[in-house]
């Protein structure tokens, strides 16, 4: 999440976009597994596209 926070505490201009441009340089992608954790997905998280 410390990402995701650095990304919010960038200043915006009146537009509400980035004064400066957010670069992600790199991403990295694996499995989680909620058991492993011992805790839930958050709401919305459950893969289903049921549309409200």
């Amino acid at each position: 999440m410390d990402v995701v926070d650095a990304i919010a505490a960038v200043e915006c201009g009146e537009d509400d976009r980035p004064l400066e441009d957010v670069i992600v340089n790199s991403v990295t992608i694996g499995t989680y597994s909620a058991a492993q954790s011992g805790s839930t997905p958050a709401s919305g998280a459950s893969g289903s596209d049921s549309a409200a």
